[in-house]
């Protein structure tokens, strides 16, 4: 049921924009209130296995934000 629910409410939220942030955004922010938790991430990986922090989601005034940092490979 709260998958269901979960992937309702990500679905409305990407069919209102085309732009690939604003969906990357709408989804942390949506599977971090999903799972409760503190943070979620999405990174994009390079070939060489580097990678960078794309979309974030976190709590307020509990963590720093990662977004746009970039992680090299092995890391």
């Amino acid at each position: 049921m709260y998958k269901g629910l979960l992937l309702n409410r990500m679905t409305s939220r990407i069919r209102h924009s085309l732009e690939l942030q604003e969906i990357l955004s709408a989804t942390v922010s949506e599977m971090r209130s999903f799972l409760d938790t503190d943070r979620v991430k999405i990174y994009r990986f390079e070939p060489d296995g580097s990678g960078q922090v794309i979309a974030e989601s976190i709590a307020p005034n509990r963590l720093p934000s990662m977004l746009g940092l970039h992680f090299p490979a092995g890391d």
